[in-house]
């Protein structure tokens, strides 16, 4: 994002950065309830990136574009979410609340992202390279 300059900048720095600290803090939860039920978690980026479903792309040289990829990102932990939850919890489970409420949490970040570019049509625009 550091590529962009305009009035939108500083808004969409603060939901960019409001949005990666809270994937991290939900990252943090699902590792933590992964070590009370004694569950493996990954203990090293390169092994979490084998495990990793979502697959990083080249970087988007438009707002639009990182938003829109953002949007798509949070739609397919959603779905992955809605249909593995059967496969590794149980309908009465206790944990199935967490698990909605992570969907819930990516369904926010849509929401958000989606409100952003209702708000500002016209977006940034990239940083003149200097040469």
């Amino acid at each position: 994002y550091w590529a962009f300059s305009g009035k939108r900048f500083t808004t969409l720095l603060q939901i960019l950065r409001e949005q990666c600290f809270d994937m991290e803090d939900n990252i943090n939860k699902v590792a933590e309830l992964l070590g009370k039920l004694n569950g493996k978690t990954t203990r090293s980026r390169e092994e979490f990136t084998a495990l990793n479903t979502l697959k990083e792309t080249q970087f988007n040289t438009s707002p639009r574009g990182i938003i829109k990829e953002l949007m798509e990102n949070n739609q397919l932990v959603i779905a992955e979410l809605e249909v593995n939850i059967p496969t590794f919890i149980k309908a009465d489970d206790p944990i199935i609340y967490f698990i909605q409420w992570l969907v819930q949490q990516h369904e926010n970040a849509i929401w958000v992202l989606k409100s952003y570019l209702k708000q500002f049509p016209v977006l940034l625009h990239p940083v003149e390279a200097n040469n």
